[in-house]
């Protein structure tokens, strides 16, 4: 991190807390960085912090990431222990949005809560083309952020591990079925990373 720059996280450390959650003295002290991060929508953001901020995001295969949220669910929250579900009962759940195309939610600018369509798609496009949100690739994580402009000419170590599930879900040990639930689920999310994907791609220069 360069020198002098102050950074603030929504939730560093469990109990994580949301913007929303937060107490006025927490909420001041948050925006009062000169950078500040966390699982956060781009509505939340721009509600706390304001339009002139510059916006960065990264996205991820959202097959990895619903198989991660999954994985964290069954190791972190209080109603699955002793109670865990298959991943076919897990999705089953309509009014947990956070398995229905939650990277398109994030980068749509409407709350998390709302639907999402072609269109808030075709938005969150010309966004990345036009450089209004700066992104980078998950399974590319170093060259994603060495390119972000606060990061640029900045020595970065790989990023140490946090938060770690003990539930050991991976792609490769789901059914095919499940597989494809979770794509039929987040269809507009694997649009979106694909076209994240090949942008960055063509964009990446050798580091």
């Amino acid at each position: 991190m360069r020198q002098g720059i102050s950074v603030g996280c929504a939730y560093p450390d469990p109990p994580f807390k949301t913007i929303a959650s937060m107490s006025e003295t927490e909420l001041n002290e948050f925006v009062g960085h000169d950078v500040v991060m966390g699982h956060e929508s781009l509505h939340s953001f721009r509600r706390t912090l304001g339009g002139d901020s510059i916006y960065s995001t990264i996205f991820r295969n959202p097959v990895d990431r619903v198989i991660s949220y999954y994985n964290h669910a069954m190791t972190h929250f209080l109603q699955f222990n002793g109670n865990k579900l298959t991943l076919i009962k897990f999705m089953d759940n309509d009014s947990n949005y956070e398995l229905n195309n939650l990277q398109l939610r994030y980068v749509s600018g409407k709350p998390l809560h709302e639907s999402v369509d072609e269109d808030d798609l075709e938005r969150a496009k010309s966004q990345l083309l036009g450089g209004e949100l700066q992104f980078g690739i998950q399974e590319h994580l170093l060259p994603s952020i060495r390119r972000m402009d606060l990061f640029k000419k900045v020595n970065l170590d790989a990023p140490k591990k946090s938060n770690i599930s003990t539930y050991g879900f991976t792609r490769n040990s789901i059914s095919d079925i499940e597989k494809d639930m979770i794509i039929q689920k987040n269809s507009l999310d694997m649009k979106l990373y694909a076209f994240a994907l090949e942008l960055f791609q063509n964009t990446l220069q050798p580091a």
